[in-house]
């Protein structure tokens, strides 16, 4: 996303013009708000782990829960 925002292609694009683009655009590129998606990512990826054995038919998730 910030290559793409940052892209001469993205620069020239019409999209550019927009109000909400350049909000869009202050957002994306800002540090904290990776530092705030990583903290995400790190809270949901152990819970996918175990949506993924419960909902997969290979053995029985039970035991392993």
């Amino acid at each position: 996303l910030i290559r793409m925002f940052t892209s001469k292609e993205w620069q020239s694009s019409q999209f550019v013009k927009t109000r909400d683009e350049k909000l869009v655009k202050i957002l994306i590129l800002d540090k904290g708000f990776w530092k705030n998606i990583l903290h995400c990512m790190r809270g949901v990826f152990p819970l996918m782990k175990v949506l993924h054995v419960v909902d997969s038919n290979n053995k029985s998730a039970m035991g392993f829960i």
